[in-house]
């Protein structure tokens, strides 16, 4: 993400593989100003639905969690009640990230692996695998599952190696290599390690 209504929404990854905002003043004026539009009684459920999704993307990384959830709960809802079903996927792995954020990993990778097998099941579904399996990885890393992580990293790196976008591919890359590093200072510091 780079702008949003000519706000800086740019981000970056710190070294728990957190998205940090670059200037947190202009996320959360992008955070209220799209807080204020999805109050707008002109919006159609879908309508409202995306500006709630994206709001609460800023909110999560913003660290404003249970602001985050309550827009991602109604977004993700709406979207379910409209059949919308790309935009949920992409609104219920948003709300996996802040229950991960908030601790609650049961709740968080019960949503991520539900969001993985929807993506190997439904073909028009399937651009999203790639996604899933990174943010679950970011979830198992949060856990100090590092192994665990690793696998999901891999996964989601063949993925987009297949895609050819090298963003992402880079991203994957960089996860996976933290995870390994990681890893590797905890085995360092067990006892006999």
């Amino acid at each position: 993400m780079s702008t949003e209504n000519g706000y800086n929404t740019k981000y970056h990854f710190d070294a728990n593989l957190r998205d940090v905002p670059d200037a947190p003043e202009e996320m959360a004026a992008a955070a209220e100003a799209l807080l204020a539009a999805g109050k707008s009684r002109g919006l159609s459920p879908e309508e409202r639905a995306r500006t709630l999704s994206l709001a609460g993307t800023y909110l999560r990384t913003l660290m404003r969690l249970d602001e985050a959830r309550s827009c991602l709960e109604e977004a993700r809802d709406l979207f379910e009640e409209t059949n919308r079903n790309k935009p949920a996927l992409v609104t219920a792995l948003r709300l996996a990230h802040v229950y991960q954020w908030q601790g609650q990993f049961t709740l968080a990778d019960s949503i991520y692996r539900e969001c993985i097998i929807r993506c190997q099941t439904d073909p028009a579904l399937s651009e999203y695998t790639d996604f899933a399996h990174q943010h679950y990885g970011k979830s198992l890393f949060d856990q100090g599952r590092y192994k665990e992580a690793e696998a999901q990293f891999s996964q989601a790196l063949a993925l987009r190696e297949a895609k050819g976008n090298v963003e992402l591919e880079e991203s994957s890359r960089s996860a996976l290599d933290t995870a390994r590093a990681r890893e590797k200072q905890r085995l360092e510091s067990e006892p006999g390690g």
